[in-house]
């Protein structure tokens, strides 16, 4: 004969574990993309003029940010920045500090190994620039026995590096671009390379003060980053990227930050 007592027991055990499994199924699927449901976390390091920096009110602005408030409103999330320094921008990512990574990140194979990226979404190059009454620099041999200016852990820090090794000159890392740009002046450093946006920047900034040498070092592309497990992600952010170009919002921005 059945125990009626155990049957009931066995009945509530087998639901309570059913009901459990789809609650956690519940949680991971809707959870999956972003850590914070309908909220898109993104790290960015705000020292890189035009693509990101904070205005004198201490608000992050520039084209990524733009970009990224846009790519926000196409998926139906709110977009919450988290500022961190580009050099360990993507072992915080990797740490889940947040969902993605908008900061002019250039895709690399060796980058591409640890992180996945959308579709490019901006075409740059590493550009050398000089204080405009110097003309002992002209291109990148020019560079031989001088002090070159980088920002950490960029790829015209690693471009600076390859270079050095070659020709013999000096490399400084900086955290923060305008401080290059600042050390140059005071004749601390003989160039800066970097991205062609961020030269212009600080061309137009201060005109009449620095130049653009050479020919282009590098042809890249910038994408924004995700965890390599997060391809829902990646796949929603490529979805939005089309939308936004289709649609005219990128250009309205690009338009807004670069067609002085």
């Amino acid at each position: 004969m059945f125990d009626v007592k155990k049957l009931i027991l066995l009945g509530l055990v087998v639901s309570l574990v059913a009901f459990s499994g789809c609650t956690e199924d519940q949680a991971s699927n809707e959870s999956s993309m972003t850590m914070t449901e309908g909220i898109l976390v993104v790290g960015t390091d705000p020292t890189f003029p035009p693509f990101e920096e904070k205005n004198t009110d201490g608000e992050l602005v520039g084209f990524d940010i733009d970009l990224m408030k846009a790519l926000g409103e196409k998926m139906g999330l709110e977009i919450q920045f988290v500022e961190q320094p580009f050099d360990g921008i993507i072992p915080a990512l990797k740490a889940e500090k947040f969902d993605c990574i908008v900061s002019a990140v250039t895709i690399t194979d060796d980058r591409a190994k640890e992180v996945a990226f959308t579709n490019s979404y901006f075409d740059a190059a590493q550009v050398i620039a000089v204080l405009v009454d110097d003309d002992s620099v002209q291109s990148v041999d020019d560079l031989a026995g001088k002090v070159v200016a980088a920002q950490l852990g960029t790829t015209g820090e690693y471009e600076a590096q390859h270079y050095a090794e070659e020709l013999g000159f000096e490399i400084k890392s900086y955290e923060v671009m305008a401080d290059a740009f600042i050390d140059m002046e005071n004749g601390r450093v003989n160039a800066v390379v970097t991205d062609d946006g961020v030269a212009q920047r600080f061309l137009d900034t201060k005109p009449g003060v620095y130049k653009v040498v050479g020919e282009p070092m590098t042809s890249e592309s910038y994408g924004l980053a995700a965890n390599l497990d997060n391809q829902e992600l990646i796949d929603a952010l490529n979805a939005a990227l089309a939308k936004v170009k289709e649609d005219g919002t990128y250009d309205e921005i690009y338009a807004k930050w670069f067609d002085n």
